[in-house]
């Protein structure tokens, strides 16, 4: 499916897409509801067309197909799968959602999985949306799962679909974190927030993660030149550096006062020193009820 994108720019060369196609991932979960509200509020304030995708058909229990070659390939992909429970997940899901759109408004299709379990196969029915909401801390059947290994992170990093990860709706996005480290996927987080269009009248703080990093200070001042040439003009501002072994408790103190974050990673550790020191990502992600991810540089499943 081609996403519906329109392209404009305004008198300094700033341009932005319009948010025309939304996909709501149906997995089940202590956060689905939450994910789903988000999905359909988004898609009416926005005008999108709303798809809700579930991981399976729960209504038509089936012997599980063999995974392709590519399911192989993907290392996420377990073998103690719990069909039952996966179906049962989907359905509450899509009863939920059923549920709510009926106060919506909006158009909406729902589609099915056929391939239980298959990443890939889920990955390329997500593709071509502008943008994919997906509940905190579920996997791709429903389970409860690691930050890591969540589905929101595994979609984001591998695939062309910008994720919003949500763990609650909160009642209106009035602040914003930004956090920008060192790493790839911070080049794409004002690009990313900007284009899509979310939240254009709330403020927005870019929060520097690495005192002594100079590129961090470069990534920082891009940032700010970009969302400064935005709607956003007069309500963006860079915050004092994290150190890296910053406390948890004062990141947390920060960051509950915001009601979304854009990030690149909900976990990034890597060598000795991460493995025993607070992860930023990780202590945003506990925190802020709305997680925005961009998008991976792959388009197809790997």
């Amino acid at each position: 499916m081609k996403a519906l994108i329109d392209h404009s720019s305004d008198q300094e060369g700033f341009r932005w897409t319009a948010l025309r196609s939304i996909t709501c991932c149906l997995l089940g979960g202590g956060t689905q509801h939450a994910a789903t509200a988000a999905a359909l509020e988004l898609a009416r304030a926005m005008g999108a067309r709303l798809t809700a995708l579930a991981s399976i058909d729960p209504f038509q229990p089936a012997e599980p197909k063999q995974p392709s070659f590519l399911g192989y390939l993907w290392q996420g992909l377990r073998d103690d799968l719990d069909l039952g429970a996966m179906r049962d997940a989907a359905r509450c899901a899509i009863e939920d959602f059923e549920g709510q759109v009926g106060r919506a408004g909006v158009s909406i299709a729902i589609l099915r999985v056929d391939a239980a379990g298959e990443w890939p196969h889920f990955c390329s029915s997500v593709a071509g949306h502008d943008l994919a909401v997906l509940p905190a801390r579920v996997g791709i059947d429903g389970r409860w799962d690691t930050l890591e290994a969540e589905a929101a992170a595994r979609l984001a990093s591998g695939f062309s679909v910008p994720v919003l990860r949500v763990s609650r709706r909160p009642l209106a996005v009035e602040r914003i974190l930004l956090v920008v480290d060192n790493t790839p996927p911070c080049r794409r987080l004002a690009r990313t927030i900007t284009e899509l269009g979310l939240w254009s009248t709330a403020s927005l703080m870019i929060l520097p993660v690495g005192c002594d990093r100079p590129i961090v200070e470069d990534i920082v001042r891009a940032k700010a030149d970009h969302l400064g040439r935005s709607a956003r003009q007069g309500r963006v501002r860079v915050l004092a550096p994290l150190p890296l072994d910053f406390e948890a408790a004062d990141l947390i103190d920060l960051a509950s006062g915001f009601q979304a974050a854009v990030m690149g990673h909900l976990s990034h550790r890597i060598g000795l020193f991460d493995a025993v020191r607070n992860d930023v990502h990780e202590v945003v992600a506990s925190v802020v009820p709305m997680i925005l991810l961009p998008a991976g540089q792959r388009t197809r499943p790997a």
